[in-house]
């Protein structure tokens, strides 16, 4: 275990120090990869991995093992990451949430269930009432180890921005041919859901925008359909000017979002 920019460095993962976020208050942040490989299902037009990656930076999508010997190593790793979790949290500042998120979708890691598992054992003996939170596509939930860690997070965030299959397929674009149906019917056996909304224009091809009336339309009936406890709406930061991407105002997020108030649904809007 090594400090690096006052990350904690734990094998091929990452814990940073206790900051405050806009979604979740003060927050412990932890990679279960290294930030300068991205390591997920989805290859989102707006991922500053991917955008990094067509001028050539970085390395995109890079696979974690899951051998027997590689997950003896990551069962290792697994106990360091609580320890970096434990030396974190031991400022002594009130902590609002945990959570595992950044360039590797936590449900890769070969021991997310049991570094999940440990953390909450990490809560208990502290007396902590911090919530233990996730962020992915959601796209693996349906495999036996992935499921085990979302039903022990008190919260697993999952994505859904678009509501038209074809631009849910070329935006969003999962790796394993995930379609957008498969994807919701996977959503509606989870249980209680709480889904993360990225909404964002796109300057040079509009069909490749989530900003649209038909996506919006869609998105809010399919928003209601699926009834989550909470959506976060949120649009795209720190893009650079080279991009033909930007973000949507301040007033039409909070119009979104009203109308998912309207419709019945627990819904928060960040600019």
């Amino acid at each position: 275990m090594s400090h690096s920019n006052d990350k904690i460095m734990v094998g091929r993962s990452e814990v940073s120090p206790p900051r405050i976020s806009r979604f979740f208050g003060r927050t412990l942040f932890v990679n279960l990869g290294s930030a300068e490989e991205k390591c997920c299902t989805w290859h989102c037009v707006y991922c500053p991995k991917e955008l990094e990656g067509e001028a050539g930076a970085g390395e995109i999508n890079k696979k974690l093992p899951h051998g027997d010997a590689e997950r003896l190593e990551a069962g290792a790793d697994a106990k360091q990451v609580i320890a970096a979790i434990r030396a974190g949290v031991a400022g002594g500042a009130e902590l609002d949430s945990i959570v595992f998120t950044s360039t590797t979708e936590p449900t890769n890691h070969p021991m997310f269930a049991e570094i999940v598992s440990m953390t909450r054992d990490l809560r208990l003996t502290l007396g902590a009432s911090w919530l233990l939170q996730s962020i992915g596509p959601g796209t693996q939930l349906d495999e036996k180890k992935a499921l085990e860690a979302y039903r022990l997070l008190d919260r697993f965030w999952v994505k859904l921005d678009c509501a038209i299959g074809e631009l849910f397929e070329s935006t969003l674009k999962p790796t394993h041919g995930e379609t957008l149906q498969g994807y919701v019917a996977k959503l509606r056996s989870l249980g209680p859901l709480y889904i993360r909304v990225t909404l964002w224009r796109d300057l040079a091809n509009k069909a490749l925008q989530s900003w649209t009336p038909e996506n919006l339309e869609k998105l809010l009936a399919l928003l209601v359909s699926l009834n989550p406890r909470l959506v976060h709406v949120s649009t795209l930061k720190n893009i650079a000017p080279t991009s033909n991407l930007r973000p949507v105002g301040d007033e039409d997020l909070d119009t979104f979002a009203m109308r998912l108030h309207e419709a019945g649904l627990d819904a928060e809007a960040f600019a």
